[in-house]
């Protein structure tokens, strides 16, 4: 499911589909957070998986125009693997600060079988972001 904002039509969605009007008056507004690539999947397992930094920005934009409003951000080494690389974060996080101005970040230092909790404490400490899971 987490592929499909990379290949439908952001367009074909009213941009008004996400507001309050669809939400009962007791509940709090809605917000939207997209995990368009995850920390495992690869070009492999689906084509349109966006994996580099540039293909990340452009979804990053698709999916603010389709209602998003926070991005759920892991990043990839250039062999594809989830990485924990503050530099990485840094770029990324800027090209989708251009490409899809407004729409929140929330890094992520998901373990993904490879990193352990004092590497994911590591990377949040050097970046000090607005938003980090760690998993």
């Amino acid at each position: 499911m987490f592929w499909l904002i990379s290949t439908w039509k952001a367009s074909k969605m009213p941009k008004d589909s996400i507001t309050t009007r669809h939400q009962p008056a007791e509940l709090p507004p809605l917000k939207v957070t997209v995990a368009p690539n995850g920390a495992r999947k690869t070009k492999r397992d689906h084509p349109m998986v966006p994996v580099t930094i540039e293909e990340i920005a452009a979804t990053s934009a698709a999916c603010l125009e389709a209602g998003a409003h926070e991005l759920h951000l892991p990043v990839r080494d250039k062999d594809q693997k989830h990485s924990l690389d503050p530099g990485l974060y840094r770029e990324a996080m800027a090209a989708v600060t251009e490409a899809a101005s407004g729409l929140e970040i929330q890094i992520t230092t998901e373990a993904a079988g490879i990193y352990g909790v004092e590497a994911q404490f590591d990377t949040v400490k050097q970046l000090v972001p607005a938003a980090a899971s760690v998993s």
